[in-house]
């Protein structure tokens, strides 16, 4: 098959550009299963609220997308989730070495608590969301235009 039309430029072929776009989501969905457990369960959430704002003429697609939105996204993620667990999975007073503890009352800090590297976390998980679906949308909309 001739790959040039006759001024000896490429020919355009959409079967190239979706078998490259289905393996780099193919790609990505790899990487992403070798996050952690409880990133794993973040990214769950951070895919649930992305599909909320995934339509056209979403603040997601604009040029510039407005970190106030990704800020009440991210905020949104945070409460939602059940993220007030213990990291050893001890949630009563009997505990692996057998001693018994006190249970503390989960620590939920609200959004003035600017070091939360949890809140942190499922920002930068929701920016590299954000940032995924933007490059699909993107290599989608320059086929019709």
């Amino acid at each position: 098959m001739n790959k040039y039309n006759d001024m000896n430029m490429p020919l355009y072929n959409i079967e190239d550009e979706e078998a490259e776009a289905l393996a780099t989501d193919k790609d990505y969905e790899y990487i992403k299963s070798m996050y952690p457990k409880m990133a794993r369960e973040i990214a769950g959430y951070v895919e649930e609220e992305c599909d909320k704002m995934e339509y056209e003429g979403s603040s997601m697609f604009s040029e510039y997308p407005d970190k106030s939105t990704v800020m009440v996204m991210a905020q949104n993620i945070y409460n939602n989730g059940n993220w007030n667990r213990r990291n050893d999975g001890c949630r009563d007073r009997d505990c692996h070495d057998g001693h018994k503890r006190p249970v503390p009352p989960p620590y939920v800090p609200d959004r003035r608590d600017m070091d939360n590297p949890f809140l942190s976390l499922i920002e930068v998980m929701l920016c590299n969301e954000i940032n995924c679906r933007r490059n699909r949308y993107n290599r989608r909309m320059r086929r019709f235009r």
